[in-house]
């Protein structure tokens, strides 16, 4: 049963951020990241978005309505790049994702297909692992990481993503931006 009043729930099925299935809890979206080219100084990821959930069929029966393409570069300088299928071309990450000067590594501003601008950051006094705001501060999406005191399930890492219902057409863009900061989290 579709439930299009409330925020968008997100299982991440493993907290990985380069191999995971996004999947909302009332079946509402679906979303696949995979690696697809793995090589010694980088590793190419690609984010599917499947749309609604079919419960009757497998993952690989769904129709991909939209595609991101990220290449993240693990040595030198760069950080890669980013590119959705709606773009001519790609994008470095330092470009997409905005470090300001007053603003610590893990939180950046991006601007998403509506033209906005929103800003990831990792700011755990804010109650959520990562946080997203729009321009005006209103809280976009969060990610919460399960706790080490919390049990463990089946099937899932416990991670879950949360989308307000009110940006859910950019949901394949706020998946992307987070795994892109999640990685520079993580870069020496």
């Amino acid at each position: 049963m579709s439930s299009p009043h409330i925020d968008y729930l997100f299982d991440d099925s493993t907290g990985e951020p380069a191999a995971t299935d996004f999947s909302d809890l009332h079946g509402r979206r679906f979303l696949r990241v995979r690696t697809t080219l793995t090589r010694a100084d980088y590793i190419v990821v690609q984010v599917y978005d499947f749309g609604a959930v079919n419960h009757q069929s497998n993952a690989s029966e769904y129709y991909q309505q939209s595609r991101a393409v990220l290449t993240l570069h693990f040595s030198g300088n760069s950080l890669g790049s980013v590119k959705y299928e709606h773009w001519r071309s790609s994008m470095p990450v330092e470009e997409y994702l905005k470090k300001s000067l007053l603003s610590r590594s893990s939180s950046r501003t991006f601007a998403m297909s509506d033209s906005q601008e929103y800003k990831w950051t990792s700011d755990t006094s804010l109650g959520h692992t990562w946080t997203c705001f729009n321009a005006q501060r209103y809280l976009v999406a969060h990610y919460d990481v399960r706790g080490h005191t919390e049990p463990q399930y089946p099937n899932s890492s416990g991670n879950t993503l949360t989308v307000s219902r009110t940006f859910m057409h950019l949901t394949i863009e706020i998946v992307t931006s987070l795994i892109l900061m999640r990685y520079i989290a993580k870069r020496p």
